[in-house]
């Protein structure tokens, strides 16, 4: 199986010393599941290098990753990324797109509109986080009631996208996961995002929070919280077996 996947960021210095940058980890993550198949993962740097797949459909699928950057804003690779997912998904709908975080938070503005991407009021989601399913998030998941996923995130998705299935929520974040079956074909989903990290294990979020808490873009009541939880079991490898269900949906 032929994977790409959209950096939008670079990991903080500290994360790729000692994990790698993000093809890596995403790498790590879909590797660690019962479901992998052999597979491949080109890497495409949407930010620096302005760099994506010459030709979608030679890929089955797109993963689009997390980034300190903000979906929301109006920067140029950002308006790109935007209309590269939004083309792909209507021209070429054999190509499943997965997004991570700001990647989910990309897939919501490019199939919903500027205002499916702002920054929550609410504030910040940061560390293991519990997020409540649907009875479909039970069901793609595999799991009930609830999943346990790596957060760091202030912008948020307020509502679905035309045509979106809602997975989970929380408090403050009412769109953590979502899903856009294939035309037709409520067994065969096309679009698969998420608000958290399942790619994060607790020294890559330890590193961040600490390095966000000492720039002062995290709070000193934020980094004691997500200390207290930052040893809680996560569910990342759940979502590691979802994704390869979705991209083999005759598994």
């Amino acid at each position: 199986m032929k994977l790409a996947v959209l950096l939008c960021d670079t990991p903080l210095p500290a994360v790729v010393a000692t994990y790698g940058d993000y093809t890596s980890i995403f790498h790590r993550l879909l590797s660690s599941s019962s479901y992998t198949p052999s597979f491949t993962l080109d890497p495409y740097d949407v930010v620096s290098a302005n760099s994506y797949p010459a030709d979608p459909t030679s890929y089955d699928a797109i993963l689009l990753t997390g980034s300190k950057h903000s979906a929301h804003d109006n920067d140029p690779w950002i308006h790109k990324l935007v209309d590269f997912v939004r083309t792909t998904a209507s021209s070429h709908p054999q190509v499943k797109l997965i997004g991570i975080c700001f990647g989910h938070q990309i897939i919501a503005r490019a199939l919903g509109g500027d205002q499916a991407c702002v920054v929550n009021t609410a504030g910040w989601e940061v560390g293991p986080t519990k997020i409540s399913l649907t009875p479909l998030g039970e069901k793609i998941f595999g799991k009930p009631g609830e999943l346990v996923i790596q957060q760091m995130h202030r912008d948020h998705v307020p509502l679905l996208p035309p045509g979106f299935h809602l997975l989970a929520s929380t408090s403050i974040a009412p769109v953590q996961g979502m899903v856009k079956f294939m035309d037709g074909q409520e067994d065969d989903v096309h679009i698969f995002a998420i608000q958290g990290h399942p790619e994060f294990i607790e020294p890559i979020v330890s590193i961040i929070v600490e390095t966000r808490g000492a720039s002062g873009i995290l709070s000193k009541e934020i980094v004691e919280d997500a200390g207290k939880r930052k040893d809680m079991p996560t569910d990342g490898l759940l979502v590691a077996d979802s994704i390869w269900r979705i991209l083999q949906p005759s598994k």
